[in-house]
């Protein structure tokens, strides 16, 4: 694969635009920092037109999007040198991205699993408010360690001590943002918009602590980032995989528009 220099930012985001909320990373992450930066990297096959793969490191994070996912041998020679660039990289994490790309890279690749879920978009059309309900606050650069152990104490995020290098980036860069609920002086949910570009923003981070649930915590956080991202005019994208979580965004406006997977690497 060849490395992407800034030169290609403006053909590069034209072609991801055509699918936004699929490429909300990519759109994103180019947008907001650019591709002369430590910690993302873009490579695409081939060179010099339309390409069939584009493959995003940020930190340990891999993305991979294709063209036409699974068609065409140009596809699956994309797949292929895509997996041997991941296989360079002793501390990679995670791959993710549409269901068939990720499928398509375990075909040269040795995953430990594949997780999927499903991809959900919300629009300013869709968006049902609930109203405010609970108090919310943002948080800041100062919180950004309380709330790393807070969501790596929710056993399913599955997170440990390698996340953390990149934790809360969109905090410190303003290139997101994320509301919390606090009982006291413990914070007992939060929900994060990420990779926010001019089109949209992805919805991570939608956490409540385990003796809190039910209460409609999870729900208030995640409207509220709707709503400042609807008036925004901005849409929303976030994936899921658990059916309690999938009617509460249904509740809200998200509409599945396609299945998403993340295959963990070590």
């Amino acid at each position: 694969m060849t490395k992407c220099q800034n030169t290609a930012r403006k053909e590069l985001l034209s072609w991801l635009e055509t699918r936004p909320a699929e490429n909300c990373f990519f759109i994103g992450d180019m947008e907001n920092f650019g591709l002369e930066t430590d910690f993302l990297e873009i490579w695409r096959t081939p060179k010099g037109r339309a390409p069939a793969a584009l493959l995003m490191r940020y930190y340990r994070f891999y993305q991979i999007t294709v063209g036409v996912p699974g068609e065409g041998d140009e596809t699956a020679a994309a797949l292929e040198a895509a997996a041997r660039q991941i296989g360079r990289d002793s501390q990679a994490i995670s791959v993710a991205g549409l269901e068939p790309a990720v499928r398509g890279l375990a075909e040269y690749s040795s995953f430990e699993n594949i997780r999927v879920t499903y991809l959900a978009e919300l629009t300013g059309d869709t968006f049902q408010d609930p109203g405010e309900g609970l108090p919310t606050e943002p948080a800041g650069v100062a919180d950004i360690d309380e709330l790393f152990e807070f969501q790596k104490s929710i056993v399913e995020f599955e997170m440990d001590e390698r996340h953390r290098e990149s934790f809360g980036n969109e905090i410190r860069t303003g290139t997101g943002r994320t509301w919390l609920i606090r009982e006291g002086r413990r914070i007992v949910a939060s929900a994060t918009i990420t990779a926010e570009n001019s089109r949209n923003g992805m919805i991570i981070g939608v956490a409540t602590a385990p003796d809190r649930r039910g209460r409609g915590y999870a729900r208030t956080c995640v409207a509220r980032l709707c709503r400042e991202m609807a008036g925004a005019g901005k849409s929303v994208v976030l994936f899921y995989d658990n059916p309690e979580a999938g009617r509460l965004y249904k509740q809200l406006g998200f509409r599945d528009i396609n299945r998403w997977a993340m295959a963990r690497l070590h």
